[in-house]
Order: structure tokens, then sequence, then C-alpha cells
């Protein structure tokens, strides 16, 4: 039986990142976090069908079952705050930092 990747998540981060956010908030990212771990979404710390496009905003929406308005809310709001960076083709790239998250 293969193994499942699995996401190494710290309590101390994750009690620090996005405190003073909502919940749907955090919600939505940690989708994220998970999808930018599993292959099947892009290669490692991005969320992408391929390198050069990225997933309609309805369908990543549809993965968080949150509305598309709430995920692009949310999407600008990540953008904001530096935790991720959108492409000209919806590609989702994880910052830096939290690429590590995903790498470990």
């Amino acid at each position: 039986m293969t193994k499942s990747p699995y996401l190494k998540l710290y309590p101390e981060e994750w009690l620090v990142c996005l405190r003073d956010e909502s919940g749907v908030l955090r919600a939505i990212w940690l989708d994220i976090l998970c999808m930018a771990k599993l292959t099947r979404f892009g290669p490692l710390g991005t969320v992408s069908i391929d390198r050069r496009y990225g997933f309609t905003d309805q369908h990543l929406a549809r993965i968080c079952r949150v509305s598309v308005y709430r995920w692009r809310e949310s999407i600008i709001r990540l953008q904001a705050l530096g935790y991720l960076t959108v492409g000209e083709a919806n590609q989702i790239y994880l910052s830096q930092e939290y690429a590590s998250w995903v790498a470990r």
C-alpha cells in the first residue's frame, strides 16, 4: 500500500498563522496548503493544472465548499497578506515561507 502525502504542520505555526482572520479564510488557506502538497493539483507548492494554467475560481471554490465570491475575496486577502501570489492564468503560488511548509 502506498502512503499518502501528509502536511507536517507545527501547532505553534498554525496558531499564529492568520490568527486575526475569519475562520472561513483560515479554512480556505488550509485547503490551499493541502492542494499545494498534492501533485494532482500541480507542482509542489503550487495549485495549477500545469505550469501554464490554473484552475478556475469556480472549480477551486467548489473544492473548498465556498461561494465564488468568498473564494475570490479570500484569495485577494491572502495575496495582500503575502501568503501567496496568483499568476496571469490563475495559477496559485505559495510564498517562499509557506512553500516550505508543504516541502517538509
